[in-house]
């Protein structure tokens, strides 16, 4: 850090800011004090964040952003394998008649 203290959203910018899958609800800061590390969970979709002291990173801080688990990407790619499927099904049966109308004639 540049500063003795910065905002954590200055922090996260600098950063290259967060994905599309991080975890915003819960953000981990890691501080040493003294031979001991405290551990605080933040939300940054909870407006109390900002009178928070933890907002303001400090010099030796560790910022952890976990990838979240986005339920519209899991239902998108459920419903996009259930789609191929049935595709591929459909395709094999009409390729399968085909083949018996040839041969029978």
């Amino acid at each position: 850090l540049q500063a003795e203290q910065m905002p954590l959203l200055d922090a996260l910018v600098l950063c290259g800011d967060l994905t599309e899958d991080a975890n915003r609800k819960d953000i981990m800061i890691i501080r040493e004090k003294g031979n001991t590390k405290e551990i605080k969970h933040l939300n940054l979709e909870d407006h109390s964040i900002f009178s928070s002291p933890w907002y303001y990173v400090q010099p030796n801080d560790i910022v952890y952003v976990t990838a979240g688990i986005n339920e519209e990407k899991i239902a998108e790619e459920k419903r996009r394998n259930t789609q191929m499927t049935i595709t591929l099904v459909a395709s094999s049966v009409s390729l399968l008649v085909a083949l018996v109308n040839i041969f029978t004639r």
